[in-house]
């Protein structure tokens, strides 16, 4: 694994013309360089790595966390520290290109960019661990789906998928990459922005909620190139969790996307109980902090029980039963 990792932070590296030792210690120095080359980051939406013991150095599990399409690394906090440190992991925290920033870098995204981002997490999750869990929300599932099909079963013990976006409740948005009618909207929309009201004073911090709409169109590319992924490949053990009445993704291609995906140890959860208008960001203290303790407790049980048997069990509340589809398991 120590040949791995550093194999794959060359790579990641080399790409930026920046070489990082896989040694935990270099970890934090490299993120403050590379976070530098993105001017007006949002204090609290850098990428960050939370230490298990408060000092660099390697755990035997490391949890990695993938945001969604305009949010941060506060999208569901604390539930990725609260199952890290209930593993006794290591956990990193990317930001994707062009996130924490003002709306119009937004537009620095690229497909590309977050496929580079997302090698460059699962690297670091080796770098501070020797197996790597990764967990998402919403576009996070979609980058995720992709390493997943480009590294295989090998490089990452388990995914844990929130709202994966495999497809767009606004199917609209999907016009914006067609050929002739794209650029034509485009050209309608001009200067304009895409917008939303945000719940609260954090989530207008730490989310991107107006920007440009030409900085959907990578977001449309991304997501048809995941569609094509043969999704029975992937036997990563896997758990995604979602809503039935998510108004942001389609839910019906997250229980598609399941019924396909290859992995012999793979568990389904509907789950309905988000303070979340819109039914898509399930936890985390800014927007559902009412599910985010019990939501921590299904990921640990999940990962626990199918995936790391000999993680030491730890103490947690009760929590209450999560209503599930009638094929939310399948062993």
């Amino acid at each position: 694994m120590r040949m791995l990792a550093a194999l794959m932070f060359v790579c990641c590296c080399a790409a930026q013309a920046v070489t990082l030792p896989p040694d935990p210690s270099a970890v934090e120095p490299y993120l403050a360089t590379r976070e530098r080359r993105e001017p007006g980051i949002t204090p609290g939406a850098e990428s960050a790595v939370h230490w298990l013991t408060g000092q660099p150095s390697r755990t035997p599990l490391a949890i990695v966390y993938l945001h969604g399409y305009s949010a941060t690394r506060q999208e569901v906090h604390p539930l990725a520290e609260q199952v890290a440190s209930a593993l006794g992991a290591n956990l990193f925290s990317t930001r994707l290109t062009g996130h924490g920033r003002d709306g119009k870098a937004m537009l620095e995204g690229t497909a590309a960019a977050w496929q580079a981002d997302t090698r460059e997490a699962l690297a670091i999750g080796h770098t501070i661990g020797e197996r790597v869990v990764i967990i998402s929300t919403s576009t996070g599932g979609t980058l995720s789906t992709w390493l997943a099909d480009a590294e295989g079963s090998a490089s990452i013990a388990a995914l844990v998928m929130i709202s994966p976006n495999f497809e767009a409740a606004d199917k609209a948005l999907y016009l914006l990459d067609w050929p002739v009618v794209g650029p034509l909207l485009l050209w309608w929309f001009g200067e304009g922005e895409r917008s939303w009201k945000p719940m609260n004073d954090a989530q207008a911090r730490y989310w991107s909620w107006h920007y440009p709409w030409s900085a959907l169109v990578e977001l449309t590319r991304l997501m048809k190139q995941v569609e094509t992924i043969d999704k029975s490949r992937i036997t990563t053990p896997t758990m995604m969790i979602y809503s039935p009445r998510d108004q942001v993704v389609d839910p019906d291609a997250v229980r598609n996307a399941f019924e396909q995906w290859g992995a012999p140890r793979k568990r389904l959860v509907a789950y309905e109980r988000s303070n979340d208008p819109s039914q898509h960001v399930l936890a985390g203290d800014i927007v559902s902090p009412g599910s985010t303790a019990e939501l921590a407790q299904t990921i640990r049980e999940f990962l626990t029980r199918e995936v790391l048997p000999a993680a030491a069990p730890v103490a947690t509340a009760a929590a209450a039963p999560l209503q599930q589809d009638s094929d939310g398991k399948s062993m």
